[in-house]
């Protein structure tokens, strides 16, 4: 049997991995409105993505899981009566969690996209499972875009006002409305 001749892969020099450090930065921070500094492993961003940012986040989630597109309501006024919020910990060093909330008509509509089934076959365990999918992928996203080192929680779903135990340092919280099948989402960020 005769031996193939596979090419080593090239390893780069360090000129050419800082310079492709740095083109993966700037596209980064066009993605995402944050920086990113490799300054060391467990090194982390703790500054929230910007609410354009997130808004982005989750539009690419719903435009590719529901065919729904979000936009962002600026200056808005929390007036939601939540009927289920799923709360994603994401511990560490720097432990954030996010919260995907919405009202009764839009979690029915929100799960009906999802499930491909009218919002009048929707039940409550097809709303929570939504609202945990988008919970979970939000938070990879978040995670992603502030180059955290830190494991997912699991979503934990609260029901109504059901009061959240852990005391906030900062909070982002952005409202997002879909006005071709008028469906509100909130989602928040929050730091402990």
């Amino acid at each position: 049997m005769s031996k193939r001749n596979c090419a080593k892969p090239r390893r780069l020099g360090w000129g050419m991995r800082v310079a492709a450090r740095e083109r993966h930065e700037r596209g980064f921070k066009r993605q995402f409105g944050v920086a990113i500094t490799f300054a060391g492993r467990g090194q982390h961003l703790s500054a929230f993505p910007t609410p354009d940012s997130l808004a982005s986040m989750v539009n690419d989630i719903t435009t590719s899981m529901m065919n729904l597109r979000f936009s962002l309501v600026r200056n808005a006024t929390s007036t939601m009566k939540p009927f289920r919020r799923a709360v994603l910990p994401i511990p560490g060093t720097t432990p954030i969690s996010i919260v995907v909330m919405s009202d009764q008509v839009s979690c029915e509509k929100l799960s009906s996209r999802l499930f491909m089934v009218t919002p009048a076959e929707v039940d409550v365990m097809m709303i929570e499972d939504t609202l945990r999918e988008l919970a979970n992928i939000t938070a990879g996203q978040v995670k992603r875009a502030m180059a955290l080192d830190q494991a997912l929680g699991l979503p934990k779903i609260l029901i109504g006002s059901e009061p959240f135990t852990s005391a906030f340092e900062a909070s982002q919280c952005i409202t997002l409305r879909a006005t071709d099948d008028e469906v509100d989402l909130e989602v928040q960020i929050s730091t402990h």
